[in-house]
């Protein structure tokens, strides 16, 4: 018998499958179960009886009776595949060919017993082959989607994977953001707190006037918006949103990306220079991501100044590009590690992650463009994020 197949179409089929039109192809058992011997006896009985009526009972020559041997031959055929046909056809040739050469040889006997029996046997050959070759598509077919379902699940692990590290690199940003946060707070919390103890030691004079009150509760009031406007923006940075492109603008998300940063300690130290082309195309996005990776080049640029030196920002238009640099004057990159930068776990920091540059670039790319880099060391450097121009098959593409 052929090797046995696992149960085709048993517990293989997922829930609304439909099983396969040729209905034979399911009839295939596992060598050595009860089915298997179950349908060996019976084909051998079928033979059996068709061979005694053959013989015994037909006395004249009737080749139209070996066409009933089709019944076992197909059985086996949809059972047991091509070796049932090889053990089955020896079976019948073995009943039919005595009669051509017993009590003697009858070559016209043995012409139409061939003429007969080998289209039979042909038949059923073919009918094998074709049940073997549905079932090995119908088992590939299964084995390809088993395959997509365990590709489609790896893919949405590795997407929360990636949106777990945009994560982490965001938290990372928000901790270099947080050093300036604390003296950013405390100025407007102790123009609150010495507001209410002027308050409340005119209150207690009771030398307090309604006019004076009202400028009192104003100033209160601007340094509470003050501190809830910076909560807030790092608050909504820090979120964990789904990626959503659209048509954005660039100028957006530096003005975000710089009011985040502008509470660093160092942004008050170094000299910062803003230039915008005017009219610049909308890029297609996502406005948080974007703003992460700007955040992300800043900051290192201010670590890599050490707190003296130029911030440059620019943004111009460059043909179907949108192009965004920022550049400092800062330490520079070694010529050794310029090839490492985007790798990730690569920093040169003490306290870096190493992760930074290699999500900022891996954002980018989904987005469709790319960062390049130029730096010179002890002079600084310019990282340059390149982005395709707003088209509205751009959107289609990125969304899709």
């Amino acid at each position: 018998m052929d090797r046995p197949m696992e149960q085709a179409g048993q517990g293989s089929l997922s829930p609304g499958q439909r099983p396969s039109p040729l209905y034979l192809a399911v009839l295939r058992v596992p060598r050595g179960s009860w089915r298997c011997y179950l349908h060996v006896l019976s084909i051998a009985v079928i033979m059996a009886v068709l061979a005694y009526v053959f013989h015994a009972v037909l006395a004249a020559d009737c080749d139209v009776f070996i066409i009933a041997f089709a019944v076992p031959l197909f059985h086996a055929a949809a059972v047991f595949r091509r070796y049932g046909v090889i053990a089955c056809g020896l079976a019948f040739l073995a009943i039919v060919l005595p009669r051509a050469f017993l009590p003697s040889y009858d070559p016209e006997i043995l012409v139409r017993v061939a003429v007969t029996a080998l289209p039979l046997l042909l038949a059923a050959f073919l009918t094998a082959w074709l049940i073997d070759a549905r079932a090995g598509k119908a088992k590939l077919a299964r084995e390809n989607a088993t395959l997509k379902q365990e590709l489609d699940e790896q893919a949405e692990k590795l997407k929360k994977t990636q949106q777990q590290l945009v994560q982490v690199a965001k938290l990372s940003s928000l901790g270099e953001l947080t050093a300036g946060l604390a003296h950013e707070l405390n100025n407007p919390l102790a123009g609150m707190l010495l507001y209410v103890r002027l308050i409340q030691e005119k209150l207690t004079r009771g030398s307090i006037d309604r006019a004076e009150l009202g400028k009192a509760l104003d100033e209160i009031t601007t340094a509470i918006d003050y501190c809830t406007g910076i909560i807030h923006g790092l608050m909504d940075f820090a979120r964990q949103t789904e990626t959503r492109f659209r048509p954005i603008t660039v100028s957006r998300a530096i003005d975000k990306a710089m009011l985040l940063v502008g509470h660093h300690p160092q942004m008050k130290t170094v000299e910062v220079v803003r230039e915008e082309a005017p009219h610049l195309p909308l890029v297609v996005g996502d406005f948080n991501q974007l703003v992460q990776v700007l955040l992300d080049l800043i900051l290192n640029a201010l670590q890599a100044m050490g707190g003296t030196g130029r911030l440059t920002i620019r943004a111009a238009a460059d043909g179907n590009w949108v192009k965004v640099s920022v550049s400092d004057t800062g330490c520079g990159i070694s010529r050794e590690n310029m090839d490492k930068i985007f790798t990730p776990f690569f920093t040169t920091k003490a306290a870096g992650t190493g992760l930074g540059l290699a999500i900022a670039r891996g954002i980018i790319e989904r987005h469709g463009g790319r960062i390049e880099v130029q730096s010179e060391p002890d002079r600084g450097s310019t990282f340059t994020v390149v982005l395709p121009a707003y088209r509205e098959e751009s959107l289609v593409s990125s969304t899709g």
